[in-house]
């Protein structure tokens, strides 16, 4: 069964195309920015998240996981559903999706 999310959430600087890009495939109009910066996360920036809704997080990468750890433990503070989509960076590179 296909998840309906109600916004899509890009991680910044390097999820901002993936985002566009499946926001178009799945025809999601509403486009929000998870402000990371100098590895840290600006919580002065950070959309508010409402209880009620699905949101799709996206990256470009996951290597190491710090952007990753600091973005969950974040967004789950919102108590909404969620997922993230990345492309995991080893030699064979997979498309991970994961939902919480």
């Amino acid at each position: 069964m296909h998840t309906r999310y109600h916004a899509i959430l890009g991680i910044a600087n390097g999820g901002i195309i993936p985002a566009r890009l499946m926001a178009r495939e799945l025809r999601i109009e509403n486009i929000q920015l998870i402000p990371v910066r100098n590895n840290a996360l600006d919580l002065k920036e950070m959309p508010v998240l409402l209880k009620e809704k699905k949101y799709l997080i996206i990256d470009e990468i996951y290597d190491t996981g710090s952007t990753f750890v600091k973005v969950y433990d974040t967004v789950k503070i919102f108590r909404c559903d969620f997922s993230f989509l990345f492309s995991r960076h080893n030699s064979i590179t997979k498309c991970l999706l994961q939902r919480f």
